[in-house]
């Protein structure tokens, strides 16, 4: 195994097999103890992703109090549509951006079965690197930092520059986070929706 922040492949015994019915999870996913898990990302044994699933989605907002009041403030919740119910996705918002910069994240919402690269750019930049990349559904990427100001900000398949879809100019304050919350199509439309939230 080659945790995706260090370069140094490591050996674990396989312990068990599972199916979540998903292939790119399925082929690329393992479950292991918070202990290595925080080994591998260096962050002492803190999580930064928590996921959460009801039964009842006329819980959801019940749900979501109780899971904001246990946790803290430190947290951002996204309640998202899984199948045929709502999933809960908590964040950390524990990240400090560089000097004179914004804090940018990124949370798959859609349910699709490819990932998503985001782009922050000056406006009308031809695409080149993605800020973000690969964002698989159901997941949250890293913060990273990002010029703050006034950018454009573009999403694409996975390796492709084909942009699904275009925020515009979008303004990101130096020393604050953002996360942007990319969501399936509204009934009817084949078009992306995307929610950028300032603050965390």
């Amino acid at each position: 195994m080659q945790p995706a922040n260090d370069s140094t492949p490591r050996r674990l015994r396989v312990a068990g097999v599972f199916s979540s019915g998903l292939f790119e999870y399925d082929s690329t996913w393992i479950y292991v103890s918070m202990e290595t898990a925080s080994e591998f990302a260096g962050n002492n044994h803190a999580a930064s992703v928590m996921s959460v699933q009801v039964n009842d989605v006329d819980n959801v907002k019940q749900v979501s109090a109780d899971v904001s009041k246990t946790l803290g403030n430190s947290y951002t919740i996204i309640a998202y549509p899984n199948g045929a119910g709502v999933s809960f996705a908590t964040l950390t918002n524990t990240f400090t951006p560089t000097a004179g910069q914004a804090g940018l994240r990124v949370f798959n919402a859609t349910g699709g079965a490819t990932g998503l690269d985001v782009f922050v750019t000056a406006s009308g930049a031809p695409l080149a690197a993605a800020t973000i990349t690969n964002a698989l559904t159901g997941t949250a990427s890293s913060f990273v930092s990002v010029p703050a100001g006034s950018e454009q900000i573009r999403v694409t398949t996975t390796g492709l520059t084909t942009v699904l879809l275009d925020l515009g100019s979008q303004t990101l304050s130096a020393g604050q986070n953002a996360t942007l919350v990319i969501a399936p199509p509204a009934a009817g439309s084949t078009t992306l929706r995307a929610f950028l939230v300032p603050g965390c």
